[in-house]
């Protein structure tokens, strides 16, 4: 389940709430169009109870943005990452698509990762 919300005119929030049994081979892939700006800040939140069960990894069209190496994934367990971007999301038609992936081992419970990105529009 994927909740998106628009706050403000800047901040993109994704709340991202992965099934039990996802595996890494197999992870929930979840989209993220952006309109034309310029993404300067990433903020993830790992929520207690996690346990190190989880992973995030964030991609583009290009392949693996965070973490740096394929196929690396942030583990955790209350953790926030604030992840410093500078990436100018490409004036087209269109939007520009980040995709998060995770997954989520334990055999019980579901486990929400929560993604904040702050997008700076171009002047008018």
């Amino acid at each position: 389940m994927v909740t998106r919300q628009s706050v403000g005119s800047n901040l993109y929030s994704v709340f991202i709430t992965t099934d039990p049994n996802k595996t890494a081979a197999s992870p929930l892939e979840t989209d993220i169009p952006l309109e034309k700006g310029f993404l300067n800040r990433l903020r993830l939140r790992i929520p207690p109870g996690h346990a190190g069960l989880t992973g995030l990894c964030l991609f583009d069209d290009s392949g693996q943005i965070i973490p740096k190496t394929y196929p690396s994934w942030f583990i955790g367990d209350d953790e926030i990452i604030d992840y410093p971007f500078d990436v100018d999301i490409p004036n087209w038609s269109g939007s520009y698509k980040l995709q998060i992936k995770t997954y989520n081992t334990d055999d019980s419970f579901p486990h929400t990762h929560y993604a904040y990105l702050y997008v700076v529009g171009y002047p008018a």
